[in-house]
């Protein structure tokens, strides 16, 4: 049988609770658009790249590959224009710097600063990064609806 432990109250500095509540209650507001686009696009990533290698994709299935790595695939394939891919991995670093360090979210600079890659991406009139981030969605599905049906004319 074993014996109890005795485990110890936590304590916490109110302040860091503070900012924690703070950053869990902003975080549905800026942070969830943010990776909810990056998951997006590399969903969308992963359907492109799967369309163009077809049966050869199986190694590449098994070797994991990060967003970054999948970017460069489908750059060197050249199956995304270049303004979109400068606009990922813009979308990318934003990411992970949000993602890796505590208490940063994105701005609406910071998501200005993703979309201004593509010319052609007009949103001045939004002023949240939620909204700001479901329109650059909607225009990047663009881009990958285009690529995916090229790749099939191709065929």
């Amino acid at each position: 049988m074993r014996t109890p432990i005795d485990i110890p109250e936590p304590s916490f500095d109110p302040a860091e609770l503070r900012l924690l509540f703070e950053q869990l209650d902003a975080e549905s507001e800026t942070i969830s658009f943010l990776l909810k686009t990056h998951l997006f696009s590399e969903y969308h990533m992963d359907r492109l790249l799967a369309d163009y290698l077809g049966e050869k994709r199986e190694p590449l299935d098994r070797m994991d590959l990060r967003f970054a790595q999948k970017l460069s695939l489908i750059d060197s394939f050249a199956l995304l224009p270049q303004e979109c891919i400068r606009s990922l991995q813009a979308l990318n670093k934003l990411r992970n710097r949000c993602v890796h360090t505590f208490n940063t979210r994105p701005t609406m600079e910071d998501v200005r600063q993703v979309a201004s890659a593509i010319s052609a991406f007009r949103a001045e009139n939004i002023q949240t990064v939620p909204e700001f981030m479901k329109a650059y969605m909607a225009f990047l599905f663009g881009y990958f609806s285009a690529s995916r049906y090229d790749l099939k004319r191709r065929r």
